[in-house]
């Protein structure tokens, strides 16, 4: 018997979506939160209506009563939402069920994207429960309907950020304890974001957003907004499939493939912004932005693993030609290490070339290049230094993946102990060349970081060369290592 196309449609279906969705409409908790939603948004609007005149001269009533109802639909949903996917997905992790994401045959990203989905789903539900009582508003006056659509997009893209934020913590590789402590962390950040997000809807609604939607600044803002969430909520999604991929896999390859992917397509967006605008601020936000998330990388690269297993050798291509340049894309702290360089480096060569190769360009005298470049090679030098610290002073009892405890122990003590000490024996603090180590001090003011950048440079560059010889050996070990797998009788 042939398949229908009903049946070939339903197994090309996401199981995980399947499974998420049918739970979530047999289950009490999303029809409870969206019945109480619509009592609440129903209560509201009527007391409004019959307490407030909606014909009064100052025409903010359809405004004032769009705020309270957004407020208490994006207050719910950014609660509900998130938990409710973060909570099902650290139980379905849990210990009595990790067996279960181990001999699915589904791929590690189908299983995030099912709970993405699922989230995107649920959030569309209470969004479009509420859009009758929030589109009313617009009969009191004073709002018009394309600034309430815009509006609820921007809070639609807020949930859904924040839920694959909840969904990354409950994927994280660590004990329950530290899951909840990480969690409580993201928690509290709950109000923050729920305050922006009022605070930025609100400034939209006043300036009246919706009368702009034909201007080109509109969609140059757009263009900009998009540069900077789509990355976010990427790399949200894609560390997630890393954390629940099996260790023995090429977990590097997914992960530095989309952000080298992003860092090209988002550098190009904002530099054909930067030259269409005729200024540097664009890009340079694009700079800020991913040296500092290369400069992390530099962290989190002498905690990856030192030695590859047999199924990330045997993808290792036999030639040596293909091999070379797909060596930073494998798992590894030296691949690590030599990608985070290469586009950290190339990072700042586009900050160089917009602010000094690039003529007629107005914003371009802040510095950007040499900040960002002296902060990164500061945080390298203290990565490097903390790699030395684990493996000869600690004699390797400290396992690779928590190498980030020395390094941020140095930061901090060259950061802030340093600055203590100084101002302890000197009293006062009137000379930044005194901070050397601080990777802050390249944010001081342009003229006193102008009288000491050579300084500053050569001490960094004098570190650098240490600590490059000082884990020469390991360096050299891991790129010598980078071979395909030999079976053990492939000489007899």
């Amino acid at each position: 018997m042939t398949a229908t196309f009903a049946d070939r449609l339903g197994d090309a279906v996401n199981p995980i979506v399947v499974k998420e969705l049918r739970q979530a409409v047999k289950g009490k908790f999303v029809s409870v939160m969206l019945s109480i939603l619509l009592l609440i948004q129903l209560a509201a609007i009527s007391i409004y209506v019959l307490t407030v005149d909606p014909s009064r001269e100052d025409f903010r009533a359809g405004r004032d009563m769009f705020m309270i109802l957004h407020g208490m639909m994006l207050g719910i949903a950014l609660l509900f939402v998130p938990a409710y996917s973060a909570i099902r997905f650290a139980a379905e992790r849990a210990d009595t069920n990790v067996d279960l994401l181990f001999i699915t045959t589904l791929r590690p990203v189908s299983i995030i994207f099912g709970k993405t989905f699922c989230a995107l789903v649920i959030s569309a539900l209470i969004f479009s429960a509420c859009l009758p009582f929030i589109t009313f508003t617009y009969f009191l006056r004073g709002i018009d309907l394309p600034s309430i659509f815009v509006v609820l997009v921007m809070d639609f893209l807020v949930v859904i950020g924040f839920s694959l934020l909840a969904i990354l913590t409950a994927s994280l590789p660590t004990n329950r304890i530290l899951k909840v402590f990480v969690g409580l962390v993201v928690l509290v950040q709950l109000p923050f974001v729920f305050g922006w997000t009022i605070a930025g809807s609100y400034g939209l609604i006043s300036a009246g957003i919706g009368s702009r939607l034909d201007t080109s600044e509109f969609w140059f803002g757009v263009a900009a907004a998009a540069a900077v969430y789509i990355p976010l909520v990427g790399l949200l999604f894609v560390i997630s499939v890393v954390f629940i991929t099996p260790l023995s896999a090429n977990r590097a390859l997914a992960l530095r493939g989309f952000v080298t992917a992003m860092w090209l397509l988002t550098g190009a967006g904002m530099a054909a912004i930067s030259l269409n605008q005729k200024h540097v601020a664009p890009i340079m936000i694009w700079v800020v932005f991913h040296s500092f998330l290369f400069s992390l990388g530099f962290i989190v690269a002498v905690c990856e693993r030192e030695h590859l297993g047999r199924r990330v050798t045997r993808t290792i291509p036999k030639s040596l030609l293909p091999r070379a340049p797909l060596f930073p894309l494998f798992s590894g702290s030296a691949a690590s290490l030599l990608w985070s360089g290469l586009l950290f480096s190339m990072t700042i060569g586009v900050a160089l070339l917009f602010e000094r190769g690039i003529k007629g360009l107005s914003g371009g005298n802040e510095w950007i290049a040499e900040r960002m470049s002296g902060f990164g090679l500061t945080i390298l030098c203290y990565a490097l230094t903390g790699l030395w610290v684990r493996r000869f002073i600690l004699r390797n009892r400290l396992k690779p993946h928590l190498t980030w405890v020395p390094t941020i122990i140095l930061i901090g003590f060259g950061s802030v102990i340093t600055l203590f000490l100084i101002f302890l024996f000197y009293q006062r603090i009137d000379n930044v060349g005194w901070l050397l180590g601080n990777p802050f001090i390249f944010f001081a003011e342009r003229r006193e970081l102008r009288s000491h950048i050579f300084f500053h440079y050569s001490f960094l560059l004098l570190w650098l060369i240490l600590g490059v010889i000082l884990n020469g050996r390991w360096l050299a070990g891991q790129v010598l290592a980078f071979k395909p797998h030999q079976p053990e009788n492939a000489n007899a």
